[in-house]
């Protein structure tokens, strides 16, 4: 753990459920791993990524929660990770999504600019929760090695259709955003955009909420899904834009000016995705008052878990699988 952070690991036959509290005033992460053990070294060379299978989120969730996944590499004595993000849902819902191996180039202990991840001396694999305050919780079902992303089920990254509010929709994108850009300014520009992405694409699907704001949501996940996450942040300035373009509209005011953003982000696309639609203005004044409250009494519980000794970090009882 990191610092005040705290973190309570469960595995079972269904997996690993992994809840606890980020404290940012020092440390700031949560983590569990899984060792190969010193001998147990494991040759992924013919495989292309990891597929990893997690439950979606309680619907009541603020907003997703990014992951760094992480594989240790011998040959380079660190490890390298990748970001993804897990998305609220209906209970009983999944989420998965593909991870090829060229992503896994974040180095959170050490930074090597010309360092890449040996998959032929992978001796370890883990989870880490970075910079988001306040409480989480989730499931890991499965982590897989795969040949291909031909093998990854065609479900895969599909997201949990939500139903929600505008209201909800306007929580969850400032709550993305203070997450977010935290992550972005501790040096981890990949946690924001896996999150801002799981954000985008959750509003897109989403049920009962402003078909204007949803045209603008899915026109960023369609302009950004060109670049990849945890290649570069250019997707994750798309997102900002079309974020702060919904919360501009959910208060009544006009969108942003295109020149706050990298030159990435310009282009008609926001003002094509609003023509000949509006949105409903909200007590956005109430709304912050009520986010923060959320934020801090979900901190202030687990402050109490955490007090009380519940903190039980160990190894994953599931190995990472090898798909025939």
């Amino acid at each position: 753990m990191g610092g005040r952070s705290s973190g309570n690991l469960q595995v079972s036959d269904s997996g690993a459920r992994f809840e606890g509290s980020i404290n940012i005033d020092g440390g700031g992460f949560a983590s569990f791993r899984r060792d190969f053990g010193w001998f147990g070294e494991r040759n992924l060379r013919d495989y292309a990524g990891l597929w990893v299978e997690v439950d979606a989120l309680a619907e009541s969730t603020l907003a997703p929660v990014a992951l760094h996944v992480e594989l240790d590499d011998a040959s380079e004595r660190s490890g390298f990770g990748a970001a993804m993000a897990i998305p609220p849902g209906p209970e009983g819902s999944t989420y998965s999504v593909f991870l090829p191996f060229s992503w896994f180039r974040k180095q959170l202990l050490r930074s090597c600019r010309n360092c890449i991840l040996n998959p032929g001396r992978v001796t370890g694999v883990g989870i880490v929760v970075l910079y988001q305050e306040g409480f989480f919780s989730f499931r890991v079902r499965k982590i897989y090695a795969v040949s291909s992303e031909s093998e990854v089920p065609s479900s895969a990254g599909r997201m949990p259709t939500l139903t929600t509010s505008d209201s909800d929709v306007w929580k969850m994108i400032r709550a993305s955003i203070l997450r977010g850009s935290y992550a972005w300014n501790q040096g981890y520009p990949e946690q924001c955009g896996a999150l801002y992405n799981s954000t985008a694409f959750v509003i897109s699907s989403a049920r009962n909420i402003s078909g204007t704001v949803q045209n603008v949501a899915r026109a960023a996940t369609s302009y950004a899904e060109q670049f990849p996450l945890n290649l570069g942040n250019n997707a994750a300035w798309i997102y900002r834009r079309s974020f702060d373009t919904i919360s501009a509209a959910y208060e009544g005011s006009a969108p942003p000016p295109e020149s706050r953003y990298p030159q990435v982000a310009h282009g008609d696309w926001v003002r094509t995705a609003m023509s000949g639609g509006s949105v409903q203005p909200l007590p956005v004044s109430e709304l912050a008052n009520e986010l923060q409250q959320q934020m801090v009494s979900g901190a202030a519980g687990q402050f109490a878990l955490r007090i009380l000794g519940l903190l039980f970090v160990g190894c994953m009882h599931f190995l990472v699988g090898l798909a025939k």
